[in-house]
């Protein structure tokens, strides 16, 4: 008896149907290896998100740093990639200031009589 001949198990079935339905939604396949840190953490989130694999977990982490943007800037920037180290660093205007009274956490604007 050849592999043709015989029937389909359920499993097999079931596991081409999802491979399909994922790659017609535009899902790519990826082997990756986690640290120690990020299986915990994944781990956690499946138990507490109620998610069934460690896959989905990611998938969700990602979508919700793509979906809130306070998240968004921490992890790819205002540029879409992260922030330089020295980022945090002041910058010379703040340096220039620092004697003069001037807050440069301050953004309040006041008009002139030029600009009214």
């Amino acid at each position: 008896m050849t592999n043709d001949e015989q029937p389909i198990k359920r499993s097999t079935r079931s596991m081409r149907l999802k491979k399909q339905r994922e790659d017609q939604a535009g899902y790519r396949r990826s082997t990756i290896a986690l640290s120690p840190v990020a299986v915990a953490i994944a781990e956690r989130l499946q138990q507490r998100l109620q998610l069934s694999s460690r896959e989905a977990v990611i998938n969700a982490v990602l979508e919700r740093i793509e979906s809130d943007r306070y998240i968004k800037y921490e992890f790819l920037g205002s540029e879409g990639f992260r922030s330089p180290p020295t980022a945090h660093l002041p910058t010379n205007r703040d340096t220039e200031n620092a004697g003069s009274g001037i807050d440069p956490q301050d953004h309040s604007v006041t008009a002139t009589e030029s600009d009214r």
